[in-house]
């Protein structure tokens, strides 16, 4: 059996819904699983299994406390993968950003399964000219492979990579570039020298977002939507925002999208699909973990001394509980010594 997954908070129910409702469309005979990172999402349950991601085994409460969402999402990703690989029956496991829509069977994912135990999609198959945003350094420090697919086969090799990942994720999975970090993603620039075998996709058509699409004809017919004449196969929409669908991401100043061009009318179908799958609503969803119970706010600053005392040993199991708040407020001698910024009300 072959399961696809995502990871979401609540407040990206929409964009989950819709993958979900894609893949249905494109690839009705895989298992469809959806992963909330803060608390349950029972809408969901239409379109796909849903898993609440502490059941994946990822320390989610004490990560609650020094990652943000989007850090807090990405590190629950290696837990997820060993968890889904587990199950009976399972052969292999596909991951995808829930801002992402499938148009067309994912034929060439599992090729690369066939040949290699890990699939990657480059983020660049061509250089990016000029100094628009992004651009190669952009790349270079975000990490050569987008994290927003990535599909393994049930091996033990496989599981000895979640379980170094994991493990890479339970402190570094930060957008820290002074470092040479960002969330789990950076991480998997090493995988080719820790598998066997890596298939490397380099099809057009897939993975289609604002860091590849410059150099590559996007256009609409009987046959459907394809990319340099070949078929669409997934768009990631990282960055989007339905209430603007005449701009590609807001990550980006490279692409301008024409008006009634063909990504110009393939921006407004995803905008309405958000729409109309409750996106208004879910949007305006808090982030179970962005303030204490006391409503206090949790700022980056707090989740920077908790990740730091956590590496010292500090105990966060409870997640964002009174006592932490607490906790937040006594002394921070490690970042008094750092001359870090002390945590203010």
């Amino acid at each position: 059996m072959d399961i696809v997954f995502t990871i979401v908070s609540r407040n990206y129910a929409a964009q989950a819904a819709v993958l979900m409702r894609s893949l249905a469309q494109a690839e009705p005979d895989c298992a469809r699983v959806v992963i909330g990172s803060d608390g349950p999402i029972p809408e969901l349950q239409p379109y796909a299994r849903v898993i609440e991601a502490r059941e994946t085994g990822a320390p989610v409460a004490p990560m609650s406390v020094y990652y943000d969402a989007l850090e807090l999402n990405t590190a629950i990703k290696p837990h997820a993968f060993r968890r889904l690989l587990a199950e009976p029956g399972v052969t292999s496991v596909t991951y995808l950003d829930p801002d992402i829509f499938v148009y067309a069977p994912l034929d060439e994912v599992r090729q690369g399964l066939e040949a290699a135990p890990l699939v990657l999609i480059p983020h660049l198959t061509r250089p990016l000219a000029g100094e628009a945003n992004p651009n190669d350094h952009t790349i270079l420090t975000s990490g050569g492979f987008n994290l927003g697919f990535m599909a393994a086969r049930r091996e033990d090799q496989i599981f000895a990579l979640l379980d170094w990942w994991a493990e890479k994720c339970r402190f570094d999975c930060r957008v820290d570039f002074r470092n040479g970090l960002f969330t789990d993603q950076k991480w998997m620039d090493l995988a080719p020298g820790l598998v066997s075998d890596l298939a490397i996709l380099r099809h057009p058509g897939l993975d289609i977002a604002y860091w590849n699409l410059e150099g590559r004809a996007l256009s609409h017919g009987p046959a459907g939507w394809r990319v340099n004449g070949r078929p669409l196969v997934f768009f990631h929409f990282s960055g989007f925002d339905p209430n603007r669908p005449d701009v590609l991401s807001k990550h980006q100043d490279r692409i301008v999208v024409p008006p009634n061009s063909p990504l110009a009318r393939l921006l407004a179908d995803y905008g309405q699909a958000l729409l109309d799958n409750g996106h208004a609503q879910s949007s305006r969803t808090p982030y179970a973990y962005a303030a204490f119970p006391s409503g206090r706010p949790v700022t980056g600053a707090m989740r920077r001394r908790a990740l730091r005392a956590a590496r010292e040993g500090q105990r966060f199991d409870a997640g964002l509980s009174n006592q932490v708040e607490a906790w937040m407020d006594g002394p921070d001698p490690l970042g008094a010594a750092e001359g870090l910024p002390a945590v203010t009300r």
